[in-house]
This record gives C-alpha cells, structure tokens and sequence, in this order.
C-alpha cells in the first residue's frame, strides 16, 4: 500500500517579515500585522514511494504552463458556473506551476533518478523534455471536490518531436469543511496521486 505523503505548512508571521530588511516587504508585512493574521503558507510534497521510473536518458521538467487564474499564489475555488474565486486565509509557498515542477522533480529524485532529472536552466544536455499544463487545480463547489488535472507530452528534445502525451487527473474530497487548510490537504493529495502517475508513466 503506498505511504501517503507528508503535508507540510508553514507560516509566516509579522516578525518575521519585519526582519527581512527589504523595504516592500516591511511595508506589505506591516499591512498584514494592521488588517489581520497573515496568510497560512501552504506547501506541496512528492511522493517518496511505489515510484517505478526506469529512464532510458537524461530528462528536463519545464515549467508548466497555466491560466492565470491558476498561475499565482492562490487557493482556487471554481464554482458550477465556471467562476473562479480565492480562498481567503492561506496561499502556496510559491508560484503554482514553480511549485508543480519542483514537486515533480522530486518526486523522480524520490525514485532514485536523481541523475537523470534536471531543470531546463541547468545546462544539461538531455535526451527529453516534460512540458505539461495544468488544467485544473482547484475547489470545485457546491461538492467542494480537490481536483488535480495536467497534460503532459514527452518530447524529443534533440529534434523536438513529441513522443507521447497523456492527461492525468486525481479527485479528492474536501474534509472538516471548506477552508484554505482543508482545500490544500486534499489539492496535496490529488497532487500526489497524479506526480506518481507520471513517474510510472514517462518509465
């Protein structure tokens, strides 16, 4: 049975901000202390286990792309009608797509591949590139259902011919009602679940 990930959070707290030195962020920090709590900072994790990647070359993950909706810091909720809104409360530790490819680097890294993945930026000369897209990654209500959706291709990355490509997608149910820290359990979840398809995959 795979070991479901550890979900790590963090928060960041006015002290904390206020020792940065860096003036925006004094300001932006001293907003925060004025209006209310900070924000509860989310992060994501990768799977460490039942990872079966067996790569036949070396790999880069490009940033995936994403509307822009889904682009940002920001707990997304979708409602039936296709209107986006933000979770108040919480955000992720970082850009989401910046967030999913580091996420999905670790996650072949987990697997033992740690030689074979690298980011674009790295100088590698690889064998093929991960593009992927992400399609869906938020709260969809009145069910208040997680869901996870990226399109992925394997390209050639010596003559740019996509290999193959495949859409992954994880639901998962929302628990202990509709909050930032409860919608980023279960979005973690899905995550996982969908990182751990495409290790298996692109092996």
């Amino acid at each position: 049975m795979t070991k479901k990930p550890s979900f790590q959070k963090k928060v960041l707290s006015c002290s904390r901000l206020a020792k940065t030195g860096l003036v925006s962020v004094i300001l932006v920090g001293l907003a925060a202390c004025g209006t209310g709590p900070a924000p509860t900072t989310y992060d994501l994790s990768a799977p460490t286990t039942g990872i079966k990647a067996r790569l036949g070359g070396q790999i880069v993950i490009a940033t995936p792309t994403a509307l822009q909706a889904l682009s940002d810091q920001n707990i997304v909720v979708r409602n039936e009608t296709g209107a986006m809104t933000f979770l108040g409360g919480g955000q992720w530790a970082d850009q989401l797509p910046n967030l999913i490819q580091a996420r999905l680097i670790n996650t072949f890294e987990n697997g033992s591949k740690l030689r074979a993945v690298a980011l674009p930026s790295s100088g590698v000369i690889a064998d093929y590139q991960l593009v992927s897209d992400v399609r869906a990654f938020y709260v969809v209500t009145p069910g208040n259902e997680a869901v996870v959706e990226l399109s992925v291709r394997l390209v050639n990355a010596r003559t740019g011919q996509i290999i193959r490509g495949k859409v992954f997608t994880a639901k998962r149910q929302v628990g202990d009602g509709l909050n930032a820290g409860s919608a980023a359990v279960a979005l973690n979840d899905a995550l996982s679940s969908v990182l751990l398809e495409i290790a298996r995959w692109v092996g």
